[in-house]
């Protein structure tokens, strides 16, 4: 199908075009792995090869934001104090990312390939451990606007809720696990 879409003129163009795919692939690490692996597996050479390396700044956060996260999951403090941004390096974001997960496959039932994880978290460290765990997990992920949590918007909630058929939903505070436990609820779905 790629071959379809190149248009170098002659077969012989095409194949060097392939040739230098196939190069850049290996120079970047090898051949992707089977789709039977996760998203995360593209992802985890380079977390092992940078581990303490810096890998996710959010400076809306302290720097002591989530320390208890880090200190349960690797056993030592996060660099960072509450007069600081909030800096993870890799090593960090790895082992948090991989416990959420680990804690997302034992509590969540999983109904199948096609299970999905809703999200309404807005763009900030929790979402992009969320992002993260979900791909380790091999869990989808649909991530709504926060705002479909306030009243005015429950219909296009309880939509997007028939839709997708969540696995699991995680909101930022508990007026928003109300609103969706009520969705669910009416929509006589398993609390999710």
């Amino acid at each position: 199908q790629v071959l379809s879409t190149i248009n170098l003129g002659d077969r012989r163009a095409t194949q060097q075009h392939v040739d230098t795919m196939v190069t850049k692939s290996e120079i970047s690490g090898g051949p992707p792995p089977p789709l039977s692996e996760s998203v995360f597996a593209f992802i985890e050479p380079g977390i092992h090869r940078c581990r303490d390396k810096l890998a996710v700044v959010s400076k809306a956060q302290r720097g002591d934001h989530l320390s208890e996260a880090v200190r349960e999951s690797t056993g030592s403090p996060p660099g960072c104090n509450e007069t600081t941004s909030l800096r993870w390096t890799y090593a960090e974001f790895f082992a948090v990312s991989s416990s959420l997960a680990e804690n997302l496959a034992q509590k969540v039932e999983v109904s199948g390939p096609d299970s999905v994880m809703v999200t309404f978290i807005p763009n900030s460290m929790e979402y992009l451990l969320l992002l993260s765990a979900s791909a380790i997990a091999k869990i989808g992920i649909a991530s709504l606007d926060f705002n479909m949590l306030h009243k005015t918007r429950h219909a296009e909630l309880e939509s997007y809720v028939r839709q997708l058929q969540p696995s699991c939903v995680v909101v930022p505070d508990a007026e928003g696990a109300a609103a969706v436990d009520g969705i669910l609820q009416q929509l006589q779905l398993p609390r999710a």
